[in-house]
């Protein structure tokens, strides 16, 4: 087995069950030295702590080699989402988002992984952003995505169609 922890990280391990929807879910935030941590949201039936632990030493290394001014990240959620319908994965996605509000967006920011795209990436945003405290929005070149659309309007009511929202955090 390999070492999960180091000089390097993680820096925290959120663990989170909730029985009434049946769910079991992990982030891991491996490393801030660059600035606030970002990975995707991982959703199977397998993913577990030592595999988000990895993944998102992955994406420490990712972001530190792309000089990114970001650290790592990743989180997942235990559960076959082929096998629940839309509404009851759209539940798990908010109380997932819910739960981690102690973190987002000025430790831990977002994106889509496994079985976690853009639908499910717009629910998460709608059930945790604060735009009144400290969110940041950096607008550069990128996908147009109906769910960069959406943060661009919620904060700023305008947005260029070739444009990519990115969360930066406090």
């Amino acid at each position: 087995m390999i070492k999960m922890y180091d000089n390097f990280g993680p820096e925290k391990i959120i663990k989170i069950y909730n029985p009434k929807l049946g769910v079991k879910a992990v982030l891991c935030i491996d490393n801030t030295a660059l600035g606030v941590s970002k990975g995707g949201i991982r959703m199977t039936e397998t993913v577990n702590e030592e595999e988000v632990s990895r993944l998102a030493r992955a994406m420490t290394w990712k972001n530190a080699l792309a000089e990114l001014p970001f650290g790592g990240a990743k989180s997942g959620i235990t559960i076959d989402s082929k096998k629940i319908s839309r509404e009851e994965k759209d539940e798990i996605v908010k109380w997932f988002s819910k739960s981690l509000k102690i973190v987002i967006p000025s430790l831990y920011v977002a994106g889509p992984d496994m079985y976690m795209a853009e639908g499910e990436m717009e629910t998460f945003a709608k059930a945790n952003v604060r735009v009144n405290k400290f969110i940041k929005f950096v607008l550069t070149s990128g996908s147009n995505g109906s769910f960069y659309q959406f943060l661009a309007k919620l904060v700023s009511g305008r947005f260029e169609p070739s444009s990519r929202i990115i969360l930066i955090g406090e």
